[in-house]
């Protein structure tokens, strides 16, 4: 959270790219977790806590359901399996952080009316608004999805 606070800080441009730039440090902790605790559950867990510091952060709503429904797929999915493997949570890590990347930048483009009420409740400057608006479009949404995943194969090797 501390990084994506310092990335809304940025700018509009920087802001939209913040999933796929915490995907890196957060996959650290997420593989030490998961390494330590490889059951079921444990994505669930993780994405409901985060889920909440969200919301009592004003959010907008899309990232917390985002979050706890990119949880239960990893750990349905991927954890479910009888041999736990790392290739197989970082599956779960990569398919978990592209669905974050998407909930929480695919608002801004199809929920627009929302999200812009959202913002101008936070306060947030019409300026950095148009910006983010400007910036979003469904092939820039690809890419931001896209970038999450190209983060963590560089981050393995």
């Amino acid at each position: 959270m501390i990084i994506s606070t310092i990335m809304s800080v940025a700018g509009p441009v920087t802001n939209v790219f913040y999933p796929s730039v915490v995907a890196i440090p957060n996959g650290i902790v997420m593989m030490l977790l998961l390494a330590k605790v490889p059951k079921k559950g444990v994505f669930t867990i993780c994405t409901a806590i985060q889920a909440i510091l969200f919301l009592l952060v004003g959010a907008f709503w899309f990232i917390p359901i985002g979050l706890i429904i990119g949880g239960v797929i990893c750990d349905f999915l991927v954890m479910s399996r009888n041999e736990i493997t790392m290739k197989s949570m970082m599956a779960a890590y990569a398919l978990f952080s592209a669905i974050f990347a998407f909930s929480a930048i695919c608002p801004i483009k199809f929920l627009q009316s929302a999200f812009v009420g959202a913002m101008e409740k936070n306060n947030i400057a019409p300026e950095y608004i148009q910006g983010m608006l400007s910036i979003t479009s469904v092939p820039m949404l690809v890419v931001i999805v896209a970038a999450g995943l190209v983060a963590l194969s560089v981050r393995k090797r």
